[in-house]
């Protein structure tokens, strides 16, 4: 949170700075094209998080044992994003794109211990790329058109998101039996998370032209998609062991984005723009099937049985990701004038 308030307070000393060399735009013609990249940080608190948590909690008491993963670390990284937009009287037209990617990083813990056996299993996991995109095409109409300094408008269409993990664990096992004890280290081999889904996003978007060069800009967009997501991890141990687990299901993810925006001319036909986009989701999985294979050990029916039934209605985690973005707009007068 730090670095992100630090990067936000840098850029409101630059539009300072900027403002009184600013000069007045041109008032917006009625067709324009406008083509906007910007760049900047994310913080990411992704659904993944509680997802691992849960499967290494309930995974160690399905074993008979207990586990817990430390709190994600290092989720702030960067952010990018683009934006298309044709505008024609009350009507605006955009396609928008937000990536943001960060590296986090977790331990876990799990400990297994009956009558005859004692087992515990230490793991070091570093997401080596934790990546989101944002996506949507929308249409907005100007519920009050003829106002000079206020817009308003209704937007609809299509949003998506896709996000994937890979990471690099490091998992160490020991068991002890009878006076006994035996260690193993394994790496993975294929280790991935991948989410997507689609679905109508609508909400209001408000401008209000606060000077000739300044337009303030307040957007809420209510977002219900439907996908699908898998997991896979595939590890080779130092005995030689290989251990396998997927799992696949359908996915749902509903919330809202929130967009907050400052819009300054400082050229004809350029505009330098500083938002802030949070979107918050309850991305739900169900109808999930696993697979838990370890080549060490015989297949136990009844646990996987067991495993699949807890598994299968699935489960439901909060995702929210901030992103703040500093950039510029090029403004393109499609009116004969």
């Amino acid at each position: 949170m730090r670095r992100l308030a630090v990067f936000q307070a840098g850029v409101l000393l630059t539009l300072a700075i900027a403002a009184g060399s600013l000069q007045a735009a041109p008032q917006r013609s009625n067709e324009e094209l406008r083509i906007h990249f910007g760049f900047g940080g994310s913080q990411h608190s992704p659904d993944l998080e509680e997802k691992a948590y849960n499967d290494r909690l309930y995974g160690s008491l399905l074993a008979g044992g207990v586990g817990f993963n430390t709190d994600w670390q290092e989720t702030y990284g960067g952010g990018v994003d683009f934006l298309l937009e044709y505008l024609r009287g009350p009507w605006r037209f955009s396609f928008f794109n937000e990536g943001a990617g960060s590296r986090p990083k977790y331990l876990g813990f799990s400990a297994v211990q009956s009558s005859s056996l004692s087992f515990t299993q230490l793991e070091s996991v570093e997401v080596d790329s934790l990546g989101r995109l944002n996506t949507r095409a929308e249409a907005g109409y100007d519920l009050l058109r003829g106002s000079e300094s206020n817009q308003l408008f209704l937007v609809f269409g299509i949003a998506a998101m896709a996000q994937r993990a890979e990471y690099n664990r490091l998992t160490v096992n020991t068991a002890s039996a009878g006076g006994l004890s035996a260690s193993a280290i394994g790496l993975g081999l294929s280790d991935y998370t991948q989410e997507s889904a689609v679905g109508p996003a609508l909400g209001l978007d408000y401008r209000y032209q606060a000077t000739e060069t300044l337009e303030l800009q307040a957007a809420l967009r209510l977002l219900a998609m439907g996908g699908d997501w898998e997991m896979e991890r595939i590890s080779l141990f130092s005995n030689g062991a290989v251990d396998l687990r997927t799992e696949s299901g359908d996915l749902s993810a509903a919330g809202f984005n929130l967009l907050l925006g400052l819009h300054w001319a400082f050229a004809e036909n350029w505009l330098l723009d500083y938002t802030i986009s949070v979107t918050s989701l309850q991305i739900g999985d169900e109808n999930v099937t696993p697979i838990a294979l370890n080549s060490s050990t015989s297949f136990d029916a009844s646990r996987y049985l067991l495993d699949y039934a807890l598994t299968y209605p699935g489960s439901s985690h909060n995702d929210t990701i901030s992103v703040v973005s500093l950039g510029v707009s090029y403004r393109l007068s499609l009116s004969e004038e």
